[in-house]
């Protein structure tokens, strides 16, 4: 029984694409994971998942650049350089 319960558990975890489909299996599987050998079986994933995690949260953060960068505006003085008083008086230049 505990062999067929195995292969179920491989079997969903290696067509999971993401560390959200992995957790999702894992909860299914939670109560079981006592079983030392459950546990092995789970073990075996343990890399895949934390690299899963890692692409997940990198996307994320692409996402999120790529949702602030349209909101900049020239306004705030991020693409102008100091103020014209400030290159005047503290930098020496001249207008």
């Amino acid at each position: 029984m505990e062999n067929s319960i195995i292969a179920r558990l491989r079997d969903r975890l290696a067509t999971a694409k993401t560390a959200n489909e992995m957790f999702r299996v894992f909860s299914k599987f939670n109560a079981l994971f006592v079983r030392p050998k459950i546990r092995g079986a789970i073990q075996e994933y343990q890399t895949q998942l934390i690299e899963n995690v890692k692409t997940d949260i990198a996307s994320a953060a692409r996402e999120v650049q790529a949702a602030v960068r349209p909101q900049r505006s020239p306004r705030h003085g991020a693409d102008k350089g100091p103020p014209s008083y400030f290159r005047r008086n503290y930098l020496g230049e001249a207008d």
